[in-house]
């Protein structure tokens, strides 16, 4: 157990670590070649990603919760169960991002404050990001499935290469010319395809998975019981830093959420690291639970 809670850690450890190298190396990079202006925009818009991941409403953890309990004493049937019904939740939550995100598209420019030559760009990078959420909503299922089996380092290796060809493609299209539209869009597709590849390595991990839409009224009830716990904690995460970008974007301006987010990023990696620790102890803790 020590060596495998070690090797999970340090797998969640290597994933952070090259995002927070990647970060100080193009963050820079980016505010130059976007402006404050364009660079807030992205900030901004990473909060309010952030605020649709609310819709989860804690299922993701309640799933990952799951897994690893039926798991544990090979019941298979049950873990099908919980799959698509957790499945079935976020294809509904996945609708209702597409309906929020046309309405905040609608009134963008009434709620925040940015320069006029990037409306245009606002309305697109808003209407990518919620359909890259939308379609990204069902797909959390395998991460959670991957995460439950304790399959830390499969993990870490894909948002690893993900992170790293999505670093590459962003400063290829910077230096080309393009600005935080072609940002958004390459950001949205690397995410769908990290997705689709966790999605290919929970099936392998678990061949008995079966993959479809249902609905279990029992498990509905253990998902929606535990997950309304963590679904606080979601809650008290954005507000302590989701919050702060649309404040300063609808009461000041996008310039002012760059200077604001750079301290803010450096002091939020202290907490992703104690995160990427405490993350490998809930399947483990399940785990044993089930098996008393």
């Amino acid at each position: 157990m020590r060596r495998s809670l070690a090797v999970n850690v340090a797998a969640n450890w290597a994933a952070l670590t090259t995002t927070i190298i990647v970060g100080f190396l193009l963050t820079p990079f980016m505010l130059h070649r976007l402006g404050d202006a364009a660079f807030g925009l992205w900030v901004l818009m990473a909060s309010l990603g952030g605020y649709y991941g609310l819709l989860d409403l804690g299922t993701r953890n309640a799933v990952l919760r799951s897994v690893a309990r039926f798991a544990a004493v090979n019941d298979s049937e049950a873990l099908n169960d919980a799959v698509k019904t957790a499945l079935s939740f976020y294809t509904v939550i996945g609708g209702i991002v597409l309906f929020i995100t046309c309405i905040v598209a609608f009134g963008f420019e009434s709620l925040f404050h940015f320069p006029p030559n990037l409306s245009v760009a606002a309305n697109a990078v808003v209407v990518l990001f919620g359909i890259g959420i939308a379609i990204e909503f069902p797909l959390t299922v395998f991460g959670s499935i991957l995460e439950g089996l304790q399959r830390f380092r499969r993990v870490a290796v894909i948002q690893i290469v993900a992170t790293v060809c999505r670093s590459f493609l962003i400063v290829a299209a910077l230096l080309n010319g393009q600005g935080v539209v072609a940002v958004a869009l390459i950001t949205v597709l690397t995410n769908l395809a990290a997705a689709l590849a966790k999605t290919a390595a929970a099936r392998s991990a678990m061949p008995a998975l079966r993959v479809r839409l249902g609905w279990s009224a029992h498990h509905a009830v253990t998902l929606g019981t535990f997950g309304l716990v963590t679904f606080w904690i979601s809650i008290a995460q954005n507000l302590r830093f989701q919050s702060d970008s649309m404040v300063i974007g609808s009461l000041m301006a996008v310039e002012s959420i760059t200077m604001f987010s750079m301290a803010s990023k450096l002091a939020q990696y202290y907490t992703d690291g104690v995160q990427a620790l405490a993350s490998v102890f809930t399947p483990e803790f399940s785990h044993l639970s089930a098996r008393g």
